[in-house]
């Protein structure tokens, strides 16, 4: 059986950050598995019902804890069924007889926060975190309909970010789903406020929309959209959008590494118009992955793919938002990669 490891370049990901998993109603009597920068991770449900995130390679033989089953509140292994409660202890060894002494040591149990229906984890210590997962006030707000997707893509997460700010591609990337055209982006695109944990943003764009375009945003006629951004660090952002006549719309992206190739991605559309036409929810879901099939055939087509390895080699004002992104995402992983006394010291005393 393969024994999990981290990808290698996983060291380039931030692991001091909260980061979305999975969906509350997804994890239910079955384990799940999810990777982070690389490592493997196996989710579950502890007897009371809380969601327990364990390293998913079992420290016997390396099974993978994820493939395994869920009793009595702990997760037995596929392998040889040792089974670890949500502490990630030894607490069953199948093989050996009653009373003797279990291993004294179990796979690492990971912290997790699960609100808004999104179940959180990060690679950190305990009590380590730079910043608590964040609250959408959205999601909370009974003027809103919300549905949503999650998939996982294959796409740098520097990249996938970077695009989701930058919002001068979608006249022509998503020109047949609904970027419209003629498009008119006023102001430029500046970043307006902004500390080492995120930013502000703010910008007018202006589209001839196409027909079906408008009636799904609730308008036969062109409309200009007042846009308003909000990045908090790693992945998070979220737009609100004022298009005019009181209609309002705000879209939460979520963005995971998964390892160096491949993103798990969170698209939530809220919005306060439209909020009870048949099928509206599943023509909504059915228009954004169209949308993001989009994105991933743009990005099989480019050339290169701007991460910092290889930023972006010219800049203009609209892209101040992803140029912010990459050198608060540069920011971080330096002090990450910092050498760290106690820390290090803990790792070559093993």
């Amino acid at each position: 059986m393969e024994t999990l490891r981290p990808a290698p370049e996983a060291a380039t990901q931030l692991r001091g950050f909260w980061y979305p998993v999975a969906d509350s109603r997804e994890l239910r009597t079955a384990p799940l598995e999810r990777r982070i920068a690389g490592e493997v991770l196996a989710l579950f449900r502890d007897t009371g019902g809380k969601a327990r995130v364990l390293a998913a390679g079992c420290p016997h033989r390396g099974g993978n804890l994820a493939h395994g089953t869920v009793r009595d509140g702990c997760i037995t292994c596929p392998f040889h069924g040792w089974r670890f409660d949500g502490d990630g202890r030894c607490v069953g060894v199948p093989s050996e007889p009653p009373g003797r002494a279990l291993p004294r040591g179990g796979t690492r149990a990971y912290e997790v926060i699960e609100q808004q229906g999104l179940i959180w984890t990060h690679l950190g210590a305990p009590g380590t975190a730079v910043t608590p997962p964040p609250r959408f006030e959205a999601l909370e707000d009974p003027s809103f309909r919300a549905f949503h997707i999650q998939e996982s893509v294959a796409l740098p997460f520097d990249w996938w970010v970077e695009n989701i700010l930058d919002v001068t591609h979608v006249p022509f990337v998503h020109r047949l789903s609904y970027g419209g055209q003629n498009p008119v982006i006023e102001g430029g695109y500046p970043v307006v406020s902004g500390d080492e944990l995120g930013f502000t943003a703010r910008v007018t764009t202006r589209h001839r929309y196409s027909f079906w375009t408008r009636v799904l945003h609730g308008s036969v006629s062109h409309f200009d959209m007042e846009i308003r951004v909000r990045h908090d660090m790693p992945g998070n952002t979220v737009f609100d959008v004022d298009m005019g006549g009181g209609r309002r719309q705000q879209l939460l992206f979520l963005a995971t590494p998964e390892d160096g190739e491949n993103t798990r991605v969170w698209v939530f559309v809220l919005r306060n118009y439209l909020r009870h036409i048949p099928f509206g929810d599943a023509v909504g879901r059915a228009f954004t992955r169209q949308v993001l099939r989009e994105d991933l055939q743009l990005a099989k087509q480019a050339v290169w793919k701007i991460t910092l390895a290889q930023p972006r080699p010219l800049s203009v004002a609209a892209d101040a938002p992803s140029v912010e992104f990459l050198r608060l995402l540069k920011l971080w992983r330096d002090r990450e990669r910092r050498p760290h006394p106690i820390r290090d010291s803990e790792q070559a005393h093993g």
